[in-house]
């Protein structure tokens, strides 16, 4: 069958990063743009990134492992960016480059920092009228 290509357009990724520097925070504010290893424009940051604490399992005086959070006060970081690409059969392209899917790791580089994400969601941007 033909591989029919949708309408290339501006795509909202949701990612996941675990255990980041507390510091990095502030490489997620908006407008932040974001490449590929290669160099590969990936996307710029909306301004929706939530930071929590890493929680951190250790083990208590009985040998049972508890949920803490982070005392070394490393974040994790939950947002979205934004990406031009198109939605295939195959799955969704970045722009013309590479196949991205959901529950997929990508590691994405800024100027300042190099982090490791988790696509959790790809989803068309609702165009406003």
């Amino acid at each position: 069958s033909m591989l029919t290509k949708g309408i290339p357009g501006e795509y909202l990724i949701s990612y996941v990063a675990t255990d980041l520097h507390s510091e990095y925070s502030d490489y997620f504010s908006e407008g932040m743009e974001y490449y590929l290893e290669d160099g590969t424009p990936f996307g710029s940051l909306t301004g929706d990134a939530v930071f929590t604490p890493t929680r951190e399992y250790l083990e208590d005086e009985n040998g049972q492992y508890v949920a803490s959070y982070s005392s070394s006060g490393r974040v994790d970081v939950k947002g979205t960016a934004k990406v031009e690409g198109v939605m295939t059969e195959r799955g969704f392209l970045l722009g013309n480059q590479m196949y991205l899917g959901v529950n997929m790791s990508l590691t994405v580089c800024s100027t300042e920092m190099t982090a490791d994400i988790l696509i959790t969601d790809i989803s068309k941007v609702s165009v406003q009228n």
